[in-house]
């Protein structure tokens, strides 16, 4: 059973370096950390985008600012239809860069001729999946300051549970996340574009 590291697609955007930009809310100096870890924190209502909408349609798995999984919703579901997993949603607003105009009127709201797009969520996964980071084949080295936890791992090796792997996962051994060959595939077959598949070592 294969196991893939998802990353984005860094090369395909050229120039800018980024698909969309966010528009700055309480907090959102930290809200990529915080969204890539599992612990809740207070979510904005919606995050908004300034984006590149040459681009934009075309990738469910965007370059973004944010160091946060921003996917397209039919990408989500593809993910969900494997096995359902923890997580949280966070509604997604893309804005056209284009529009010149002030984005929001003076109550708060948006501006009605902005062309937007609202297909996309942030994606945060909640809970760790625990007990598959083989450490007798995995390489990597144990913290200074946190006695008995692992500060880096250069190579990550997992061991297959007895109910297989969740369709994307976290350990809380690695700050990346991890998917099973099934959603991998899912994925390609429907033309899921914006992600970066790294094979991970599984041992027998």
């Amino acid at each position: 059973m294969q196991v893939f590291k998802l990353s984005k697609d860094f090369n395909h955007s050229g120039d800018p370096d980024f698909d969309a930009f966010h528009i700055e809310f309480d907090n959102s100096n930290e809200f990529g950390t915080n969204m890539m870890g599992i612990k809740k924190f207070n979510y904005p209502k919606v995050i908004y985008f300034q984006a590149n909408f040459d681009l934009i349609p075309l990738y469910d798995y965007p370059l973004t600012d944010l160091s946060a999984h921003i996917m397209s919703k039919k990408m989500i579901d593809l993910i969900k239809s494997v096995k359902d997993f923890n997580h949280e949603l966070i509604p997604v607003t893309m804005i056209d860069f284009t529009f010149l105009d002030n984005v929001f009127n003076g109550d708060g709201t948006l501006n009605k001729k902005v062309k937007i797009n609202s297909e996309y969520y942030a994606l945060q996964l909640t809970s760790h999946t625990e007990n598959i980071l083989d450490l007798e084949n995995s390489v990597y080295r144990m913290s200074r300051f946190y006695p008995g936890e692992i500060s880096f791992i250069s190579k990550i090796v997992f061991k297959k549970p007895e109910t297989g792997f969740p369709s994307i996962f976290k350990i809380k051994e690695s700050p990346d996340t991890f998917i099973n060959a099934e959603t991998k595939n899912i994925l390609e077959v429907n033309n899921i574009k914006g992600c970066v598949f790294t094979p991970v070592e599984v041992s027998n």
